[in-house]
């Protein structure tokens, strides 16, 4: 899409521009369900409005506008947050907003994930990691500050890759479902039984992969897949012959949160699952939680905090992925009730659209401050 101008029609004297998946600001009916990133793009440009700020919007991938110096402040993620820093007059603040861990880190993680996958199974399946080929938080080291969505492990990739000050951005989810009562009501021995893997592309990077692994020998448990599987044909190929003879791995595809499929898997699962490599601020995780009623069974790069109520796994290996859904296994009925309605009590409200406000409107006073 072009420049969007004055999005908040104001003109005021200061002008910011905002980088991102911003097709929030021209149709607010664009913020769905299935990502709140353009939503997030919504809500930085609302605070940079309520600062004080005539807003200007450009999508991430999209050419840059010329002539930077025009503005006082740019936010976001994209191709103008790298651009502005050469051929002219630089803004007074460049912020950087980072959905995720440092690309550096996250692009390291995702190729040991793949070549695991090649070293087993043969195909190199890139496509299935989250490879960064466009690197924009390395720009990181230029810019006057850092916004990070998720939590101290996110925000920890950029230490030492940056001298800017470094300011946590809460994550937050679509809460549709009332995911306490929907935990209260579920059979407890099939949910002790049941998890649900509800996630995105890169099904290697999520950790997929190692979770079929894992369900493939346990065939007394029940695995529900929930995510664009369509997208990675050739991932879906290495595991076809043993998951057509498999009766407890259900691969679904994608599902809306609080449709009525979602109700009715959720009801069969007492664990949302995530192995995943890297993430940012684990949206899928916390919907899943606090939706469906669910304990987090994670690993630390998920990015999701799990306190004392949920299963860490240790690392992305089969074999740490096996430990951690052992220990599901064992843990007594009452138990596991209540750490999931600790677990959802924690993502409702923690991890709220209001919180999410507050956080980044904390971030943007001290920095426009200066």
């Amino acid at each position: 899409m072009p420049i969007l101008e004055d999005a908040f029609g104001t003109r005021r004297k200061k002008k910011a521009l905002l980088c991102g998946a911003v097709e929030g600001l021209v149709d607010r009916e664009s913020m769905n369900f299935f990502h709140t990133n353009t939503h997030e793009a919504f809500e930085q440009g609302l605070a940079l409005h309520e600062s004080g700020y005539s807003v200007d919007a450009i999508d991430h991938w999209a050419e840059p506008p010329r002539g930077y110096g025009e503005y006082d402040v740019i936010l976001g993620l994209g191709r103008a947050l790298v651009e502005c820093h050469s051929g002219g007059r630089r803004p007074r603040r460049v912020l950087l907003y980072s959905p995720g861990i440092h690309n550096q880190v996250q692009n390291l993680r995702t190729l040991d994930r793949v070549k695991a996958f090649r070293e087993r199974y043969g195909p190199c399946l890139l496509e299935s990691g989250r490879f960064a080929s466009e690197d924009f938080t390395s720009i990181a080291s230029l810019c006057d500050a850092v916004l990070v969505l998720g939590n101290e492990a996110t925000a920890a990739t950029y230490h030492g890759r940056t001298s800017s000050e470094i300011f946590i951005i809460r994550a937050f989810f679509h809460h549709l479902v009332d995911g306490a009562a929907l935990a209260q009501r579920k059979d407890p021995r099939k949910a002790g039984r049941g998890f649900l893997w509800f996630g995105s592309a890169g099904l290697i990077h999520k950790g997929l992969d190692l979770l079929l692994e894992v369900f493939l020998a346990r065939p007394w448990l029940e695995l529900y897949v929930c995510g664009p599987l369509e997208g990675e044909g050739a991932f879906g190929r290495v595991f076809q012959s043993r998951l057509a003879a498999s009766r407890n791995i259900h691969m679904i595809g994608m599902v809306r949160i609080g449709s009525p499929e979602f109700l009715r898997i959720a009801e069969q699962c007492g664990f949302a699952v995530l192995p995943s490599c890297s993430e940012g601020g684990g949206v899928s995780l916390l919907s899943a939680v606090g939706n469906g009623g669910l304990l987090p069974v994670a690993t630390l790069e998920a990015s999701v905090e799990l306190g004392t109520f949920g299963i860490p796994i240790a690392g992305c290996s089969e074999a740490l992925v096996a430990q951690a859904i052992e220990s599901c296994e064992v843990l007594p009925v009452e138990e596991r009730l209540a750490r999931t309605l600790q677990a959802i009590d924690f993502v409702n409200s923690g991890h709220t659209l209001e919180m999410h406000r507050k956080s980044l409107r904390a971030a943007l006073s001290t920095v426009l401050a200066e």
